[in-house]
């Protein structure tokens, strides 16, 4: 008997992504559920079982209809929809074109959809995923689009890519802010929201040596 909608449980999920993702290895050699738990661990609970289960459709056989089974839901599915990346194109411009995809989404399971890939692509910073060919997507651009589009439409740009250079849109090196600071305040909690303001304020007062020299 299929479960009841919206049953599944943080728990549940995570079972049911260790049994799919078994023996599963990323291009790197590393189990691939162990980056789908560094996920889970960023995500808020309402968000944890789009999170334990965001690599199954995309790298296991297991189908929809399995998964409302087991108790998804709906919108847990269209999110689990959104997040899996069409093609496998190993270049920046398909992958911001995925990640745009998610930003400007609407409806049923398209804030669950950009929790659940802030935290992929805030793990991804951290533990960087290189192919066999040496392309790894522009995580840290991609992090910040997503942020962007928390507060407001995200606007396409003729070239996108050609803001950062290479190795600051794929988070290498040195970045003026640390990864809770791209992290949007609804995903942080009270204190982490009023930091985030405090911060806006600073970021839009006016600089005042910078008036007295424009005098």
């Amino acid at each position: 008997m299929p479960a009841l909608e919206g049953s599944l449980g943080a728990e549940r999920a995570q079972a049911l992504a260790e049994r799919l993702h078994q023996g599963q290895q990323d291009a790197a050699g590393q189990p691939v559920i162990a980056h789908v738990g560094r996920v889970a661990a960023r995500v808020p609970e309402t968000a944890r079982v789009v999170a334990w289960l965001h690599e199954v459709l995309e790298s296991t056989p297991v189908s929809e209809e399995a998964l409302l089974a087991e108790g998804l839901s709906f919108g847990e599915l269209r999110a689990l929809r959104l997040l899996v990346r069409s093609g496998h194109l190993q270049n920046d411009i398909g992958y911001m074109a995925h990640v745009r995809h998610i930003a400007r989404a609407v409806g049923s399971g398209a804030a669950l959809a950009r929790t659940v890939k802030r935290a992929d692509l805030a793990e991804r910073i951290t533990n960087p995923r290189i192919r066999s060919n040496g392309w790894s997507p522009p995580y840290l651009l991609g992090l910040m689009t997503l942020v962007g589009a928390g507060a407001r439409s995200v606007k396409t740009s003729p070239s996108p890519l050609t803001s950062l250079s290479p190795a600051r849109r794929h988070g290498v090196g040195r970045y003026p802010l640390p990864l809770v600071a791209l992290q949007p305040a609804e995903d942080r909690g009270d204190s982490a929201r009023e930091e985030s303001q405090r911060s806006d304020r600073a970021v839009t007062a006016p600089d005042a040596t910078a008036s007295s020299r424009a005098r």
